[in-house]
């Protein structure tokens, strides 16, 4: 889940706070622009891990610059093939 996070995070994003709940991360941040959060969003969305990212709040805060923000975003961890597939057995 973590490895996947990095590879998802662009530069110029800088997460505060992580917390797992289940199967949804919530995530809060700094962006040096909106532009990043989507950024980040898409590369959840496309990840091998994440999916159905929703920003749940994103405010201007000048921290790392004029077009800085403050951002919490919430996604959903996908299950892995594997996962399913050993869920399915133990179901029969």
């Amino acid at each position: 889940v973590f490895d996947e996070l990095v590879r998802a995070l662009p530069d110029g994003v800088y997460l505060a706070s992580f917390e797992l709940t289940g199967d949804r991360v919530k995530m809060s941040g700094y962006a040096e622009s909106n532009n990043r959060i989507s950024a980040l969003m898409r590369n959840l969305d496309t990840s091998l891990k994440y999916e159905e990212s929703n920003l749940t709040k994103v405010e201007q805060d000048n921290t790392l610059g004029e077009q800085g923000s403050v951002f919490d975003l919430q996604v959903k961890i996908e299950k892995s093939a594997d996962n399913q597939s050993t869920e399915a057995s133990s179901a029969d």
